[in-house]
C-alpha cells in the first residue's frame, strides 16, 4: 500500500509540478552562479570595472592617453609590483597618511592596456627574492617598492635604467603641516617614468655654479634618476632645490653643474638653470649666455628677491625688456595668502594681459588644474618694456623677441605704497631667422625673481636660501607650481614632459542619517525581501486551488 501511495504520489500533477519548479529554480542558480564567475573572471583579466568616483580615480585621463599615443612603442617596459595580483586586489582601503597600493595597480592596469609596450608583472620580494637578484635590484626590494623596468631586447634588463617608487610616492599630501593625504597621483608619476625611459637619447640640463647658486653643496658630478636621492642623502644638494632637480630627473633629464666663469656653455646643453644666485654674472659669463640664447636654448632665470645683480639685470632689461623692480619691500596680499611650515606664501594667477598669448601658448590645459594658483612667496615685480609685448615684437638684426607676462599678482597686491597687479614671472621667445636655411630658431628665456636670501649679522648673502616659486616647498605641494613647471620645460626643450594631467582629490561622503532613521532603513530592508517572499507564495497557492 506504501508502495502504491509512493507511485501515485509520484505520478501526481503536483508532484511533477514542484519536481519541474524545483529543477528550474536548480539550473536558474547554476546559470547565474556560472555567469557570474564567467564575468569576474572576465573583468579581472580584462580590466572590466565601472569607475563611478567624481574624479574618475581608476580611469586614466584623455591626456594621459594622449601622452602614451607618443611614447617611443620600441622601447619594452615592465611594471613590478611587490605583491601577488590577489593580494593587491583587496587593498583598496586608503588611510590618513599613506596610500593604497590597489589604486596604483588599477592605474597600472589602465596604462598595460592602452600601451602593448608596457606589461604588468608580480614578484613578492619574499617568494621571489632571485628576481630581484638577477636584475640587480635587491637595494630596491621592498613590499612598499613599484619598480619600472626597460627590457634589453634579449629580454634582460637594461643596467641602471628603472625607476624605484615608494606607494606614498603616489599620493600628495596637504600641506607641510598637514601630511593627511589630499589627493591621487598615479598618472604623473608612472607618466614621467614611462616617458623618460622610453627614450633613446638623455636630454642635458646645466645648473651654473660660482655665483652662490641655490644647488649644489661642494663637489658634484651629473645626476641622474638614478644617484640624485643618494647625492642628497650625502648632503650634496640643497633641500630648497632638490624638488625642482628632482622634477628634471624625473623627466630623464642629466643635472651637470657648469661653471660659466671657466667654461663654454656646451652644445649639448638642452636648457640651462641659473637658480637664485646672490653674486652677480661678469659681462663675459652674460654674453655666453646671450649666444646660447640666440642659438636656440633655453633659460630659466630664478633671482631671490633683494639680491644685488646690477649686471645681470642690467642685461635682462637692455636685451629682453624685462625690468626687476628695484623696490626694497616683495610683493605682498594680504587677501590672497596663506602660512605654510611658517612661512608665508602668496597665491598667483596666470595673465589674463589681452596682448599676451602666453597663456594659451604655454599654460593651454592651465584652468583644467585643480589648483587654480601658484605660490609665490618674497617675490619682486617685473616691469616689460612695451615694445617687447606687440604683436610684431622688438626687431633687432635677424632676431625677434617677444617678452610676456607668465604669472601675475592679484589686483589686491601691494609694493611699497602701490596697490594693483603686479608680474612675477615672464618668459621671452626669441625667433632667430636664418637666411641660409630660410628658417627660425626658437629660443626662451623664464625670468621669476621669487625667494628670500638670508642675510648673517653683518649683512652679507648666507649660503643657505628659500627658493621661491621653485623651492621645494611650492612644488611639493598641491599647488599649480608643479604643472606650470613641467609645462614650460616641454616648450622651452621640446623634451616632452607630463604636462596637463591633473592631481584626483579624494572626496569624502557623509551619510547624514539619525538613528531612527537608521532602525527604520533596516527595518525595511530586513522585512521587504520576506515579504515579497510570502506574497509570492499566496500567490501560486492560490492559483492552483482555482484551476
Amino acid at each position: 500500500m506504501r508502495h502504491g501511495f509512493l507511485k501515485t504520489l509520484a505520478d501526481s500533477r503536483k508532484m511533477k509540478y514542484s519536481t519541474l519548479s524545483l529543477a528550474f529554480c536548480a539550473v536558474v542558480i547554476a546559470v547565474v552562479i556560472l555567469l557570474n564567475t564567467i564575468i569576474s573572471v572576465l573583468a579581472s583579466s580584462f580590466n572590466w570595472y565601472i569607475d563611478m568616483t567624481d574624479e574618475q580615480m581608476f580611469t586614466l585621463s584623455d591626456d594621459a592617453k594622449d601622452i602614451l599615443d607618443n611614447i617611443n612603442k620600441d622601447a619594452k617596459l615592465e611594471i613590478v609590483f611587490p605583491l601577488s595580483k590577489d593580494q593587491i586586489d583587496t587593498d583598496y582601503a586608503v588611510s590618513s597618511t599613506s596610500g593604497s597600493i590597489g589604486y596604483i595597480h588599477k592605474t597600472a592596469l589602465e596604462i598595460a592596456q592602452e600601451c602593448d609596450n608596457v606589461t604588468i608583472s608580480y614578484h613578492d620580494t619574499t617568494k621571489d627574492y632571485e628576481f630581484y637578484k638577477n636584475a640587480g635590484l635587491t637595494s630596491h626590494a621592498g613590499p612598499e617598492n613599484i619598480l619600472i623596468l626597460r627590457q634589453t631586447p634579449n629580454g634582460r634588463y637594461a643596467e641602471g635604467d628603472f625607476r624605484s617608487y615608494p606607494i606614498n610616492y603616489f599620493f600628495v599630501q596637504k600641506g607641510a603641516n598637514d601630511s593627511s593625504l589630499y589627493a591621487y597621483n598615479g598618472e604623473l608619476v608612472f607618466l614621467s617614468a614611462l616617458i623618460a625611459m622610453s627614450r633613446d637619447t638623455t636630454p642635458t640640463v646645466y645648473f651654473t655654479i660660482g655665483h652662490d647658486e641655490l644647488n649644489f653643496i661642494g663637489e658634484v658630478g651629473e645626476l641622474t634618476y638614478d644617484n640624485i636621492g643618494s647625492a642628497y642623502a650625502a648632503g650634496k644638494i640643497e633641500p630648497e632645490a632638490y624638488v625642482l632637480m628632482t622634477i628634471f630627473c624625473d623627466c630623464g633629464f642629466t643635472i651637470k653643474p657648469l661653471d660659466i666663469r671657466l667654461n663654454e656653455i656646451p652644445t649639448d646643453a638642452r636648457m640651462m638653470v641659473i637658480n637664485q644666485p646672490t653674486a652677480d654674472f661678469t659681462e663675459e659669463e652674460l654674453f655666453k649666455i646671450t649666444n646660447y640664447l640666440q642659438a636656440g636654448g633655453a633659460v630659466f632665470c630664478f633671482t631671490p628677491f633683494g639680491a644685488e645683480l646690477p649686471e645681470l639685470y642690467s642685461t635682462l632689461s637692455k636685451n629682453y625688456g624685462v625690468q626687476i623692480s628695484p623696490s626694497v619691500s616683495p610683493v605682498i596680499d594680504d587677501s590672497h595668502k596663506m602660512t605654510n611650515g611658517g612661512a608665508v606664501h602668496y597665491l598667483a594667477n596666470v595673465s589674463k594681459d589681452d596682448d599676451s598669448f602666453a597663456t594659451a601658448k604655454y599654460f593651454s590645459a592651465y584652468s583644467n588644474y585643480s589648483s587654480a594658483n601658484a605660490y609665490y612667496s618674497d617675490a619682486g615685480s617685473i616691469i616689460i618694456n612695451p615694445l617687447y609685448k606687440t604683436t610684431e615684437g622688438y626687431q633687432e638684426g635677424t632676431l625677434r623677441k617677444y617678452t610676456y607676462p607668465l604669472l601675475e599678482s592679484a589686483s589686491t597686491a601691494k609694493l611699497g605704497d602701490s596697490t594693483g597687479v603686479h608680474s612675477l614671472m615672464t618668459i621671452t621667445s626669441i625667433d632667430s631667422w636664418s637666411t641660409t636655411n630660410e628658417s627660425s630658431t626658437f629660443s626662451y628665456l623664464v625670468v621669476c625673481p621669487s625667494g628670500n636670501p638670508v642675510r648673517d649679522a653683518s649683512g652679507s648673502m648666507a649660503v643657505k636660501k628659500t627658493g621661491g616659486f621653485a623651492s621645494s616647498t611650492a612644488l611639493s605641494l598641491s599647488t599649480a607650481n608643479r604643472h606650470m613647471l613641467l609645462s614650460l620645460i616641454q616648450t622651452t626643450s621640446s623634451v616632452q614632459t607630463p604636462v596637463n594631467l591633473d592631481y584626483k582629490p579624494f572626496v569624502e561622503y557623509e551619510l547624514e542619517i539619525t538613528d531612527s532613521q537608521a532602525r527604520n532603513v533596516t527595518i525595511v530592508i530586513s522585512t521587504i525581501l520576506p515579504v515579497i517572499i510570502a506574497v509570492c507564495g499566496v500567490v501560486v497557492i492560490v492559483r492552483r486551488k482555482h484551476r
